[in-house]
């Protein structure tokens, strides 16, 4: 009896008092491994293919003299009291109730069409149009009457459409051609055709109604009356000859220089990116899926081409799928849309606003919204403001390349959280200039500072408070450059003012000077719990971590307890002994 007692409470103390593995204490260390792995952020980069993308937008402050000065007439007009009046008057009327409903009828029967082709292996609308256009050039016609054949209710009127494109050459072989590409001699797509074609003259009845059509007359006849409209085809014809960019090519070399970026990003180990490129004009379109292959992103990019209409809401649908199929990680992620127009495709702008930044919302996503145009009154301002203010993003018009990458490059870096500035300036062959100061009065995780320009060969230096230039070897400080991008990163700067000089080893000779931005961005300190190496088990608390409050504070009441136990084994033991004497 002894014995057992005194062993029982051996083994109570010993397994109390040494400590043991436990699988919570794994689990901590786990959890801190994760807190410190890279961030990844997600980019949808959403941009609008719509034929006007093939135009101008002539923004800039290095355009030649001869389109700067007819670039200055023009604007005059455009700014003028006069045409904005006609302009919000405009887009008031756009905004009534007639005109919504119309539109939601008319698009949602080219949405029906639209669905049609694709489930009938034809493809999209875009792809009719662009065989029907092919068919007709191959016969030396006019392909661009593609879009009256497509939409013709019979085939009386495809061959009636035809000869008109063949100027009255249609053969029967031709018809065939047309027909093999654009299948109206089905039954249900016919059906189709003739509500379109309803849904079309009920909203032109509408935009009588409402006073549209007044005031686009109005608009016009200010517009020719002023010599805008010699102003600009004078402008056009003299752009080529100056190779000036169309939108698109402004588009594309921003969307170019943000996928550079993101890989020079992670070469200097830092923030890992997966991008995606949408492109809409009749519907949206998923031209590359979520991937970390830049190589293959610029491809896509650099291969796109304009198309026919401008349906925004296609396009963000689409983004918002690609975040939603990654989503669930608690990674950023971010939606740039890039538009010139309004939405005649798709969802009304009423409709968009009341769904889509919701979803984007329940997806921790942040839409970043930007118009380019000659006047903010060529875009639908009103819907890009709203899409990125009720999603946590931000908006900018812009008419100029250099306007978009700044805008590309400050949208992606505030998705990580940094407090961005930027700088932008002109400098010509050979110069060096100071950019401008990022001053740094608190402790930060890093420095990042981002020089982008379209053209000419240009380098980015900075200067420490110390005065000290930053070259290989100064610590912690990464620089990478890629194609028109460089990317200067240090880590834990000191504090105080940091300098940043630009310099122009070439530009190109049919240009005095070349525009550059340097975007600066700010990372704050992140205060993460000091990871417990997973090599070796991090022991549970033992017996006197838990209950030390009970050891200091009842002390005595356990001594007590103890004492009166040996107490009663040693009487025990004295009473069995007397009872054997």
């Amino acid at each position: 009896m002894r014995k057992i007692i005194v062993l029982t409470l051996v083994l109570l103390f010993f397994t109390q008092i040494f400590p043991v593995s436990s699988v919570y204490s794994q689990a901590l260390s786990r959890k801190a491994a994760l807190q410190n792995e890279t961030a990844l952020l997600r980019v949808v980069i959403v941009l609008d293919v719509s034929g006007s993308m093939d135009s101008y937008s002539f923004g800039g402050s290095d355009l030649p003299v001869v389109i700067a000065d007819l670039k200055s007439k023009m604007d005059d007009v455009l700014n003028s009291q006069t045409h904005r009046d006609l302009l919000e008057q405009k887009k008031q009327l756009q905004k009534k109730e007639e005109i919504v409903n119309a539109s939601r009828v008319y698009y949602g029967s080219y949405q029906k069409i639209e669905e049609w082709y694709s489930n009938n292996g034809y493809g999209s609308i875009s792809d009719v149009q662009t065989g029907v256009s092919d068919v007709l050039t191959s016969y030396d016609c006019d392909g661009t009457y593609n879009y009256w054949i497509t939409i013709a209710e019979n085939v009386q009127e495809v061959e009636e459409r035809i000869s008109y494109a063949c100027s009255g050459a249609m053969s029967s072989e031709i018809r065939n051609a047309v027909l093999e590409v654009y299948p109206i001699e089905n039954e249900e797509l016919s059906t189709l055709i003739i509500g379109l074609n309803q849904a079309e003259e009920e909203y032109n009845a509408a935009y009588d109604t409402v006073g549209l059509t007044a005031v686009d007359d109005e608009i016009y006849t200010f517009l020719d009356n002023q010599g805008y409209y010699s102003l600009e085809e004078e402008m056009y014809n003299l752009a080529p000859s100056y190779s000036l960019p169309t939108k698109m090519d402004l588009a594309k070399q921003a969307a170019q220089i943000l996928v550079e970026l993101s890989k020079l990003d992670a070469l200097s180990q830092g923030i890992s990116s997966e991008i995606s490129v949408v492109t809409f004009s009749n519907t949206g379109k998923l031209q590359i899926p979520l991937t970390s292959d830049f190589e293959q992103v610029d491809s896509i990019i650099q291969g796109l081409d304009t198309e026919n209409m401008t349906n925004i809401s296609g396009g963000l649908e689409i983004a918002l799928d690609q975040v939603e199929s990654a989503a669930g990680d608690g990674q950023p992620s971010i939606i740039i849309i890039l538009s010139d127009g309004y939405a005649n495709r798709g969802m009304v702008s009423l409709d968009m606003l009341n769904t889509l930044p919701e979803q984007a919302n329940s997806l921790n996503t942040s839409i970043y919204t930007v118009g380019v145009g000659a006047t903010e009154y060529d875009v639908d301002s009103d819907l890009l403001i709203e899409l990125a203010e009720k999603s946590g993003g931000g908006y900018l018009f812009a008419q100029s390349g250099e306007e978009l990458v700044n805008f590309f490059i400050a949208s992606r870096q505030q998705a990580v959280g940094a407090s961005v500035t930027s700088f932008t300036g002109s400098i010509q062959q050979g110069e060096r200039q100071q950019a401008g100061s990022v001053p740094v009065d608190k402790d930060l995780d890093e420095l990042s500072l981002t020089l982008s320009h379209l053209e000419g060969d240009l380098t980015m230096r900075l200067i420490d408070p110390d005065g000290e230039e930053v070259t290989t070897g100064y610590p912690g400080m990464s620089d990478q450059t890629g194609d028109n991008v460089q990317l200067i990163k240090i880590k834990d700067p000191k504090k105080g003012n940091w300098l940043i000089e630009v310099e122009a080893e070439s530009v190109p000779s049919n240009k005095k000077s070349v525009i550059y931005t340097v975007v600066a961005s700010q990372s704050a300190r992140k205060i993460t719990p000091t990871p417990v190496p997973s090599a070796t088990p991090t022991p549970s608390p033992s017996f006197v971590e838990q209950y030390k409050w009970y050891l200091v504070g009842g002390g005595v009441c356990v001594f007590g307890v103890v004492a009166l136990i040996a107490v009663v084994v040693v009487v025990i033991v004295l009473f069995r002994r007397k009872q054997k004497k």
